[in-house]
């Protein structure tokens, strides 16, 4: 039987309004190791908190999926600088066991890869990346700061 994509969208943090969207194609439901994208809300000048980064819909993809569909693309992206100016200053690489703060220009260059990606990419690998296209391409309507955050 051949995997098919699954997505969950659950309120899975403290606000009611923050939605998260689990989206799995090869990772099973027992995985507990993700990367979540999600944009920041922008504080122009000040600080970001916790809430800034978690106040708008998120998306979630495990480590199975990820590694195999998602990463190499988000790679090639590295080194950038962080977009918040008062954030991380240059960051040399990917790191999935923290956060990664990609610009709104990166972030369009991350989508164009992904859009590229699908011609490599079995009939099953590209509905899977379908089904992502559409959020991540609404998150930049958000905010001009993305967030890809790991918990490995």
């Amino acid at each position: 039987m051949s995997p098919s994509v699954s997505v969950t969208t659950t309120g899975k943090w403290e606000t009611e309004t923050h939605k998260a969207t689990d989206v799995r194609l090869y990772s099973a439901d027992s995985e507990k190791i993700f990367l979540e994208f999600k944009p920041v809300r922008e504080q122009n000048g000040k600080e970001l908190q916790w809430v800034d980064w978690n106040c708008y819909d998120s998306v979630f993809v495990y480590q199975t999926d990820y590694n195999k569909l998602l990463v190499p693309a988000l790679e090639k992206l590295f080194p950038l600088q962080d977009p918040d100016p008062l954030g991380w200053g240059m960051q040399d690489c990917f790191d999935a066991t923290s956060m990664n703060w990609l610009g709104a220009d990166k972030w369009n260059e991350y989508i164009s890869a992904l859009e590229q990606s699908r011609e490599t990419l079995n009939k099953e690998e590209q509905m899977f990346i379908d089904t992502l296209l559409p959020m991540f391409r609404s998150f930049t309507e958000k905010s001009g700061i993305i967030c890809v955050e790991g918990n490995l």
